[in-house]
């Protein structure tokens, strides 16, 4: 809701008088957004065999491994 991250930010601000707590009103309306962007990614490509290999960056390294 938009209640709980305003009520946070500004209990926090008053009591710490921290202007960062302010990044509370965007982070966690950030964060409902990105849990359910995951969520309907899983839910749309359920049946994909290489969902999580598709969503992770492909690594390597570059020097071939060796030390």
């Amino acid at each position: 809701t938009v209640v709980g991250p305003l009520f946070h930010a500004f209990r926090g601000l008053a009591r710490d008088r921290d202007w960062r707590w302010l990044w509370h009103l965007p982070a966690c309306p950030a964060s409902v957004v990105g849990d359910a962007w995951g969520v309907w990614t899983c839910k749309i490509r359920r049946n994909d065999p290489k969902l999580v290999a598709a969503l992770k960056p492909e690594q390597r390294l570059k020097d071939g491994g060796s030390n």
